[in-house]
């Protein structure tokens, strides 16, 4: 259903289909699914139609990423999570308000697994990259 959405959107612009999936994902709320395949679902969705590297697939590959912390799959999040940083510090720049977000949001997961080691490295390099961006 999904890659038809997204070729449709593609091809006859994507007003019209952003308004379905809106009314999709209302829909399914409705009916009892949990919020964490929502955001799969909404994911998919913009992943299919926006493609990996726009900004609005990324914002979701983040909130996933959140989402599967929240459920306690701290490996999967974290995966999620170190994909998501790639593609930000290509896409947008490691000096980026969402990048920084993302080191942080890593950083959270990693400390969740006890890798200490790994949360003070990566909030030194976002720390680092803040100043230099206040300059």
């Amino acid at each position: 259903m999904f890659s038809t959405l997204c070729t449709l959107a593609k091809k006859g612009g994507n007003r019209q289909y952003q308004s379905y999936f809106q009314q999709l994902l209302s829909d399914r709320l409705r009916c009892g699914s949990s919020s964490g395949n929502l955001v799969k679902t909404k994911h998919a969705f913009l992943r299919g139609l926006l493609g990996t590297k726009h900004p609005s697939t990324l914002v979701s590959m983040n909130k996933l990423a959140t989402v599967l912390s929240d459920q306690g799959k701290n490996e999967q999040a974290e995966e999620m999570h170190r994909r998501a940083l790639g593609l930000k510090k290509t896409v947008l720049g490691k000096k980026h308000t969402d990048t920084l977000m993302s080191m942080n949001n890593l950083a959270i997961v990693l400390s969740d697994q006890g890798k200490y080691e790994q949360v003070e490295e990566m909030l030194q390099q976002a720390l680092g990259l803040m100043k230099v961006g206040s300059r």
